[in-house]
C-alpha cells in the first residue's frame, strides 16, 4: 500500500495500525482516517485540504482531501495528528445547482450539471435513459441533485476515486464473489444475520394532490329563495353557469366586483352564489354548473404474496406534491419494494478484495438456512498487518427483483415528473466588486466652510446661524 499526500509518498510516516477506509453506498461520503506521529524535528505535518491518494498493487483504494485534523501531545516533544479525509464527493459539491429541466433524460441532466458545475468529473459511467418531464434544483449540491434523480429512478450512484460519476441500475453491479458454506470467501464465524419484521407494510394507500378529470355537469333546483348552492366538484377553472338554459356572467367570489357579475364562484369552499340584487332562481333542475373537475389522486397497491405469508399490514401516506396517478404508483411500489417482506440485515468479515458498496452479493448457506441476495451498504477497511487488510461488510436485503424491474419498466414507458419545487422562482445574484473613496470633513461651526453665507448672528446664536445656512444651501442641492 502506498499513501501519497500532495503527490509525495508519506506511507512510512503514517501509523499503519490506525489506517482505516470506509466505503459507503450512494450519496454517503467515503472517508479515510489515520494518525501521524510528529516529532519535534519532523519536517512534514499534514494540513487540511491536502490531497490524499491511496493505492494498493497499482489500484486506487481511496482518493480525496483532508478535511479534519485533531492534534494532541503524547509527550513534551511528540504530537499526534488524527487525520480524517473524505472522497471526491466533497469537491463535487463545491458549487450549487440552480437549474430547471423539462423533457430531458437523466443522462442529459447529469451531463449538463457536470458541464456547468463539476467540469473536472466524468459522466461516461452514467447510464439512465429515463425521461424526466420536469425537475427543478434550487441551490442543491451536485450530489443532492444526483441523489434526487437516483431515488426517483430506483438507481444507485457514486463517485469513484478517479473522479468518475457512476449512475446505474440497482441490479447491474454484481459483487466479484458470493458467499457459501464452502467457498472460503469470508471469515466463517463473522457472518451475522438479523431478520426484522417490525417495519413491514404490504398494503399501501397513497393519497396525492388533485388532477383534472373529464368535463361534467351538475344540476340544482332553485327554490326562489336560496342564493348559495354547494357544488359536488372542485372545478379546475371558472365553471359555466346556466339558469333555464341562459348563460350567466360568472365572477370569482371576493375578487370580482359585486355589481358586474350575475354569479360568483368560490374555488376552495366549492359553491356558487347569486348576486345579492339578483332575483333567486326558481325551478326544477334549472341551474346547470359545468366545468373540468379536480379529482383527488388515491392509489392502493397490495403485495398478495406478502399478505398470504404475514397477514395484512396497511400503510397510508398523504403527499399533495404527488401530481399524477403514475407518480402515486411509483410511491406505492417503492414502499412495497422496501417493506413488503421482513428487513434482513447482515455483516461479515473477509480478506478478499473487490467488494464495493452498491454491489449485489448472494449468501447461500445450508447451515444457516438462507439463500438471498443483498445490497452491500458499506465496506470498512482496516489494517491486518503493515501490508494486508481485513474488510468488514454490512448488508441490506435486496427486495423482490420483479417489483424493481416493473418499476423501471413503467418509468421507461412514462415520463417522470418531479415537481415538489416546480413553482419556485430561481434567482441568481452577482456581486459587482467596485470601490470608491470618500473624505469627510466635520467642523463644529459650518460657517467656517461657508463664511460668505453667514450673516452676523451673535456667536451664541448657533441655531439661527445653522437654519439660515441650510435655507441658503437648499437651492444648491
Amino acid at each position: 500500500m502506498i499513501i501519497k499526500v500532495n503527490t509525495i509518498d508519506r506511507t512510512n510516516q503514517i501509523a499503519w495500525k490506525t489506517f482505516k477506509i470506509t466505503d459507503n453506498v450512494n450519496e454517503k461520503i467515503n472517508n479515510c482516517s489515520f494518525t501521524v506521529t510528529c516529532y519535534e524535528a519532523k519536517d512534514w505535518k499534514p494540513k487540511v485540504n491536502d490531497e490524499i491518494i491511496v493505492t494498493n498493487l497499482g489500484t486506487r483504494i481511496f482518493a480525496g482531501t483532508i478535511i479534519d485534523i485533531s492534534r494532541s501531545m503524547s509527550s513534551s516533544r511528540v504530537e499526534n495528528y488524527q487525520v480524517k479525509a473524505v472522497d471526491w464527493t466533497k469537491q463535487l459539491d463545491r458549487k450549487l445547482v440552480v437549474q430547471r429541466y423539462n423533457n430531458k433524460t437523466v443522462n442529459e441532466i447529469i451531463t449538463d450539471i457536470r458541464n456547468k458545475y463539476a467540469a473536472e468529473f466524468t459522466v461516461t459511467n452514467v447510464n439512465c435513459p429515463i425521461i424526466i418531464s420536469s425537475i427543478t434544483f434550487n441551490y442543491a449540491t451536485v450530489s443532492e441533485a444526483i441523489q434526487r434523480l437516483a431515488e426517483a429512478c430506483n438507481y444507485f450512484w457514486y463517485v469513484d476515486y478517479y473522479k468518475n460519476i457512476h449512475f446505474f441500475d440497482k441490479n447491474k453491479k454484481p459483487a466479484p464473489f458470493n458467499l457459501t458454506d464452502t467457498n472460503n470467501t469470508y471469515i466463517f464465524n463473522s457472518l451475522s444475520i438479523k431478520d426484522d419484521l417490525s417495519q413491514i407494510r404490504n398494503k399501501v394507500r397513497i393519497k396525492g394532490g388533485e388532477v383534472e378529470g373529464d368535463p361534467r355537469v351538475e344540476t340544482h333546483d332553485g327554490d326562489g329563495v336560496k342564493k348559495i348552492f354547494a357544488l359536488a366538484n372542485k372545478f379546475a377553472s371558472l365553471p359555466v353557469v346556466k339558469v333555464n338554459g341562459v348563460v350567466q356572467n360568472v365572477g370569482v367570489e371576493f375578487l370580482s366586483e359585486e355589481t358586474a357579475f350575475d354569479v360568483f364562484w368560490n374555488f376552495n369552499e366549492k359553491y356558487i352564489r347569486f348576486r345579492d340584487t339578483k332575483e333567486p332562481p326558481a325551478g326544477s333542475n334549472n341551474i346547470e354548473v359545468s366545468g373540468v373537475p379536480l379529482i383527488p389522486i388515491i392509489v392502493e397497491l397490495a403485495d398478495e404474496s406478502s399478505i398470504s405469508k404475514f397477514g395484512v399490514y396497511e400503510f397510508y401516506k398523504k403527499d399533495v406534491s404527488i401530481r399524477s396517478v403514475e407518480e402515486a404508483k411509483r410511491f406505492a411500489l417503492a414502499e412495497l419494494e422496501a417493506y413488503s417482506t421482513s428487513i434482513i440485515e447482515g455483516s461479515f468479515d473477509t480478506i478478499k478484495t473487490g467488494l464495493k458498496s452498491g454491489q449485489i452479493i448472494n449468501i447461500q448457506s445450508d447451515i444457516r438456512g438462507i439463500n438471498e441476495s443483498f445490497i452491500i451498504q458499506s465496506v470498512k477497511l482496516r489494517m491486518r498487518s503493515s501490508n494486508s487488510f481485513i474488510y468488514t461488510v454490512t448488508l441490506a436485503t435486496l427486495r423482490t427483483l420483479g417489483i424493481i424491474k416493473l418499476l423501471q419498466t413503467m418509468l421507461l414507458g412514462d415520463k417522470l415528473k418531479i415537481e415538489d419545487v416546480e413553482n419556485e422562482v430561481l434567482y441568481r445574484f452577482y456581486i459587482d466588486h467596485q470601490s470608491f473613496g470618500v473624505t469627510e470633513l466635520i467642523r463644529k461651526d459650518p460657517f467656517v466652510i461657508f463664511p460668505v453665507l453667514a450673516p452676523h448672528f451673535p456667536v451664541d446664536d448657533a441655531d439661527n446661524r445653522r437654519h439660515y445656512l441650510l435655507d441658503k444651501l437648499a437651492p444648491l442641492l
